[in-house]
């Protein structure tokens, strides 16, 4: 069993964008610019920043019977048998491992690396300590990382 807790840098990089641009859309309300438009935007982004903030750490968890990725309230669990392909990448300064399935997923910037990966694919962020225990792990279910 394998088992790690750690900031996602995806999830944050989206938290941070949404701070951006909330920023940037919130410049002409303070201009004096009297639109009810870019204030439900702000307030969208805001919210979207918030709730982003609240699921900053990801909990992954590999064993025998297959992998679990929780970030905030949202978990997903894939058995071995259902992941038909796996690969290391790097992303934004850290290791992601990609696990290919039949199912498709449901978006998240963390899962699907903000539209960088396909329908059928889902991201986990691995720290750099735990990469050999994960490449043994996936050899021993016939998941050869590229």
């Amino acid at each position: 069993m394998i088992e790690w807790k750690l900031a996602d840098r995806a999830n944050m990089l989206g938290f941070a964008a949404c701070l951006v641009a909330a920023t940037v859309v919130v410049v002409p309300l303070f201009a004096g610019e009297e639109s009810v438009v870019l204030l439900i935007a702000v307030l969208v982004l805001l919210s979207q920043a918030w709730r982003l903030g609240l699921a900053r750490y990801l909990h992954a968890h590999l064993d025998a019977v297959g992998i679990t990725k929780e970030l905030g309230p949202k978990k997903w669990r894939l058995a071995w048998s259902d992941v038909s392909g796996a690969s290391l990448i790097t992303v934004l300064g850290s290791t992601q491992l990609v696990l290919t399935t039949a199912d498709v997923g449901r978006w998240s910037i963390s899962d699907r690396l903000a539209g960088r990966l396909g329908i059928h694919d889902r991201a986990v962020q691995v720290p750099a300590d735990q990469l050999p225990a994960v490449r043994q792990l996936l050899s021993e279910h016939g998941l050869a990382p590229a």
